[in-house]
C-alpha cells in the first residue's frame, strides 16, 4: 500500500492556511522504500472547493504519467485515468482501516495478539531558524527528531524519523481564494506517514506551507522467537531494520483562473476498483480455487487415488472482517 502514500503526498504539504485566487503548484518527489527509488511530479491545482492533483512525470506503475486525482471532500479521491476512460473511488479513512485490518490478519495468522498502541513518544525540535527566500518568500528553517515504539501483541517495533522542513506563511494571502487545499493539510507524507503519531502531522503543519521537505523514517523490530520462526524470512527482514527516504519540493507556485470542469469527473468515464476493472470487491480468500468448498479449478485437482488433502484453516473473507 505504500504506493498509495503517493497518491496523497502532494496535497498532504498543504497547510490550513485562511485562504486568494486560484493556484497551481509544481511539486517533484523522490525517495527510496524498501530498497527501491521512486520519482514523481505533479502539478496540484485548487480554486474554491475544487482540488486536483495531476501526475506528469512517475516511475509509479499506480500512478502513472498522464493521471490526476480529485479530491471531491475530506476523505475521498478519485484517481482518473484518462488513456481508457476509467476513474477508482478510494474512502482513504477505509483505505487506512484495509491496512491495519491486514496487519492484524497477519499477527492473528502468526499466533501474535493483534491490538496496536504506541508509547514513548518523544518528538524534539532541533532547529528553528530563518530560512533562504524560497519562491520570494521568506522561509522557516525547522527539524524534529521522532522516536516510538509501536507495540503489537508481542512485538515491538522502534521508530526513529527525522524531518527537515523549510516552512512559509507567507502566502496565505494568496491561497486565500483556494480553500480546498485545507482539506488535506492533516494528512501525513513522505514514507511511513500512515503510521506516524498525531502528534508529528501537527507539529509540521504548525508552520505553514511546507515549500521543501525531506524526511527519513528507520525501523526496526523486536519479535518472541515463536512469532519469528512462524513469520520466517519476514521476521529476519524486519528484525534487520528497514530504512525509508524522500524528498519533496514546490519548485513554482503561480495564480490563475481554473475552470470548474477541471474538478468535475468526465461523464463518460467508467469505475473500476482497486483490484481490477471487473472486480468491484475484495475477495473470500476462503473460496479461492483449490480450497475445500471452493470452485473447481486447476488448483483444486488431485490425482486418481490420492488422498485429500488436509483442510487448512478457513481465510478470511475481506469484505465481512470484524472492525
Amino acid at each position: 500500500m505504500r504506493y498509495l502514500d503517493s497518491l496523497v503526498a502532494p496535497a498532504a504539504l498543504l497547510i490550513a492556511a485562511p485562504a486568494a485566487a486560484g493556484v497551481v503548484l509544481h511539486e517533484v518527489q523522490s525517495g527510496e522504500s524498501y530498497g527501491r527509488p521512486s520519482h514523481t511530479v505533479v502539478d496540484v491545482s485548487a480554486e474554491g472547493d475544487g482540488l486536483r492533483s495531476d501526475v506528469v512525470e512517475s516511475d509509479s506503475p499506480v500512478t502513472q504519467a498522464g493521471m490526476y486525482m480529485l479530491y471531491p471532500s475530506d476523505d475521498v479521491m478519485v484517481v482518473v485515468n484518462p488513456a481508457n476512460k476509467t476513474y477508482m473511488t478510494l474512502d482513504m479513512s477505509a483505505v487506512a482501516a484495509m491496512q491495519q485490518q491486514g496487519q492484524r490478519i497477519a499477527q492473528q495468522m502468526s499466533g501474535m495478539d493483534a491490538s496496536t498502541h504506541l508509547e514513548n513518544v518523544v518528538i524534539n525540535k532541533k532547529v528553528d531558524e530563518a530560512g533562504p527566500i524560497m519562491l520570494g518568500v521568506p522561509t522557516q528553517h525547522v527539524v524534529y527528531e521522532v522516536s516510538y515504539n509501536r507495540l503489537a501483541g508481542g512485538a515491538k517495533q522502534e521508530y526513529h524519523e527525522r524531518y527537515e522542513i523549510w516552512a512559509t506563511h507567507g502566502l496565505d494571502a494568496r491561497l486565500a481564494a483556494a480553500p480546498a487545499l485545507t482539506r488535506l493539510a492533516g494528512r501525513p507524507q513522505g514514507p511511513g506517514a500512515a503510521d506516524e503519531p498525531k502528534e508529528v502531522r501537527e507539529a509540521i503543519a504548525s508552520h505553514g506551507l511546507a515549500l521543501k521537505q525531506v524526511s527519513t523514517v528507520e525501523n526496526r523490530m523486536s519479535i518472541p522467537g515463536v512469532s519469528a520462526l512462524m513469520m520466517g524470512p519476514m521476521a529476519l527482514m524486519h528484525r534487520g531494520g528497514q530504512k525509508q527516504s524522500s524528498t519533496s519540493e514546490v519548485t513554482a507556485f503561480r495564480e490563475e483562473a481554473i475552470p470548474a470542469a477541471r474538478f468535475a469527473l468526465p461523464k463518460d468515464y467508467t469505475e473500476t476498483s482497486m483490484m481490477s476493472p471487473n472486480q468491484s470487491a475484495m475477495p473470500d480468500l476462503g473460496k479461492l480455487p483449490g480450497r475445500p468448498g471452493a470452485p473447481p479449478g486447476p488448483a483444486g485437482a488431485q490425482p486418481p487415488g490420492a488422498a485429500p488433502p488436509a483442510a487448512p484453516p478457513q481465510m478470511p473473507d475481506l469484505n465481512n472482517i470484524p472492525k
